[in-house]
């Protein structure tokens, strides 16, 4: 990977967030679960472009905020403490999968938890446990099962950057957990799933989901005929803009309104992807980018 400092950040900082991503390692697995819960683009772009990488320091701040916020980790002890960041493999349908869970304990009812620990803002939370955090520690899970250590219990520790007064700065999530057969037939697919990608015949990997893109949902508002700017605010639903935009036929009956669609913006491919200047699909133009993650695929496993 190639590191820039466009926005001048001080070089003793951007040594050491340079330095903090080249120490990271899954070990001698194939795929690390975070890898295993992303698209398989992803890895693969980042596997065959390792040496072109171009990334700017700045844009890996929140990361290196993270890290730095995990070194409490390591003043972490009491009596309960079973072990703290150990990194477990397991092989799944013919690859090594490794996991590296932040905390495992016992807690006062004799319930062995693990937890993982988030350093974020509190919009992340705002509409409860984000689903690739409660796969992330479902995977965790089912390794330290492999490896001997059984979960009761599945929980984020979250500490918010951007709490107020009126709003606890840590907070405790509890996290759904499934069943270890559900678990498997999960990491079994995405396996599959990846190693099907990965195979050289396969000429380009899928696009990411729209999640995995980090695209909002469509947004709806109503525009008047001959008007440039449109009616009213956005509607995340549908349904609603048609009401507003009858209500409005009601009040103006000699005025002609529509409703326009309004697409939002891949926030990760835009701002956030070290590979996106290698990816078939973010170079296609808008209009001709294929949509498969809404079409049904008999027989693939696409999200």
């Amino acid at each position: 990977m190639i590191f820039t400092n466009k926005k001048q950040i001080p070089g003793l900082v951007a040594n050491a967030i340079s330095n903090q991503s080249a120490k990271y390692s899954k070990g001698d697995a194939d795929i690390s679960t975070t890898q295993l819960i992303d698209a398989p683009i992803q890895k693969i772009l980042k596997g065959r472009h390792a040496d072109e990488i171009v990334e700017d320091v700045a844009n890996m701040l929140w990361s290196f905020y993270g890290s730095m916020g995990h070194a409490v980790i390591d003043l972490m002890d009491s009596d309960d403490l079973i072990f703290k960041e150990r990194r477990f493999s397991s092989s799944v349908a013919g690859w090594a999968i490794s996991g590296q869970p932040d905390y495992y304990y016992k807690d006062a009812k004799g319930e062995r938890v693990l937890a993982d620990f988030k350093f974020t803002r509190m919009n992340t939370f705002r509409d409860g446990v984000k689903p690739e955090y409660v796969k992330q520690l479902n995977v965790y899970m089912y390794l330290l099962a492999q490896n001997g250590f059984p979960v009761d219990r599945l929980e984020i520790i979250a500490f918010f950057r951007d709490a107020d007064y009126s709003t606890d700065e840590i907070q405790i999530f509890p996290v759904k957990m499934y069943k270890p057969y559900k678990i498997k037939e999960y990491i079994e697919k995405r396996v599959a799933m990846h190693r099907l990608f990965a195979d050289e015949l396969i000429a380009q990997a899928p696009e990411c989901t729209p999640k995995e893109r980090w695209q909002a949902p469509d947004r709806y508002c109503v525009m008047k005929q001959g008007n440039t700017c449109q009616t009213g605010r956005d509607y995340e639903n549908k349904t609603e803009a048609e009401l507003f935009l009858e209500e409005l036929k009601t009040r103006y009956p000699d005025d002609v309104y529509t409703i326009k669609t309004k697409k939002q913006k891949n926030k990760r491919c835009e701002n956030y992807c070290s590979v996106s200047r290698f990816c078939w699909w973010w170079n296609t133009p808008e209009a001709e980018r294929p949509d498969t993650h809404n079409q049904k695929i008999e027989g693939v496993v696409i999200n």
